[in-house]
Formats: structure tokens, sequence, C-alpha cells
């Protein structure tokens, strides 16, 4: 929007000394009420308000604000989570949101409907994101049914099993004196390794 008004007044003011000190006061405000109604734009939605709006809607919501650990971008990606979560539950709503929160390959949503339970397994490191995907998913799924969240790493670990080997003869036939006659004779001990990854 153009604050430069005095080039909207007819030629006839060009020149007088009162006109131009009037349009520079006047274009001021113009400017001003410019600068204003972007921000009462902007405030209208939760990508692109100010931290006060922030502040609203996090009121409205119920949810307490920590500075220390959250930013303004995760305080804006939750409060459009939040608002998100108000429709029916199905599962595919379920999958776009955790796709959105946290990212398809950070989780598996597996049903077992004989017994009422969903089961999420997930690999997600953000504290952050983890309490909010835990506070989404009880806050969706019916009341019926059972959540069970399954922390998963998919970092390689190398597993090393040692045990020992022997051959034990045992001696069925004959008469054995207790203490003095062996009824079960070993061989020799082999150590074996097993590697598993």
């Amino acid at each position: 929007m153009s604050t430069n008004i005095e080039q909207l007044l007819p030629e006839y003011y060009n020149g007088i000394r009162e006109t131009r000190e009037l349009m520079q006061v006047e274009g001021g405000l113009f400017e001003d009420l410019s600068k204003e109604m972007r921000v009462a734009v902007d405030d209208q939605f939760i990508l692109t308000c100010s931290r006060e709006v922030l502040s609203f809607w996090e009121k409205i919501l119920n949810i307490r604000y920590d500075p220390t650990t959250e930013t303004t971008a995760f305080r804006r990606e939750r409060i459009i989570n939040r608002l998100s979560t108000t429709q029916n539950f199905t599962l595919r709503w379920l999958r776009q949101r955790l796709d959105h929160l946290i990212g398809r390959e950070f989780y598996e949503l597996r049903m077992d409907y004989d017994n009422y339970t969903m089961y999420i397994e997930s690999s997600i490191e953000n504290q952050l994101m983890y309490h909010e995907m835990i506070l989404t998913v009880y806050k969706a799924i019916p009341a019926n049914i059972r959540f069970r969240l399954v922390p998963v790493s998919h970092e390689a670990v190398e597993i090393e099993v040692q045990g020992f080997v022997t051959e034990a003869v045992f001696k069925r036939a004959g008469v054995w004196m207790v203490g003095v006659t062996p009824f079960l004779e070993k061989g020799e001990f082999e150590e074996v390794q097993l590697h598993a990854f």
C-alpha cells in the first residue's frame, strides 16, 4: 500500500508548504495503519502470527509453554496439531497426523483387533515431539482401545556368545561304589563362539 498521499492531490496544491507538511504527517499515519493491517492479517494464521497470539492460543488449549526448551516453530507446530485433533478418529487420520508430526520413517502403527490394542513402534529421539505424539494418540483413540508404545532403535549391536561342549558317557552296567567308581565320564571341553548382529 502506497503511503505517499501527496501524489494523489491535484496540482493546485503543489508548492504550498502547509499542504506538504500536512501530507508528510498523514503519510506517516497511513504507514502506521499499513503496518497494523499487515500484523492483523498475519495474526489470523498460526504459521505467521505474533508471539502474543501464540500465547493466546496456548491459553485456550491449556498448553504450558517452557521458554527454556521450546522454540517458536515447535510452539506453532504443537498448536496446529492440537487444533487438528478435533476430528473423528480413524487409523488413516492418525497416520496422517503422525506423518505430519514426526515423519513416516520414525514409526510403525499396528492394530491387534482381537485384543483391542494399538501398537506404535517408534524410533523418534526428539523428546518434545515424542511427548506431543503421546498426547495426540491419547486424545484421539477411543476409550475401548489400549495403546502400547514400543521404543525401537535401529543401531546394529554385536553380540558374542561363548560356551563349552563336551561328550559325557553314562555307565549303565555294573556296580558303583559311592565316591570310588564314577558313573559318568566326561570328555575334553571344547570352546565354541557364536556371533550375531
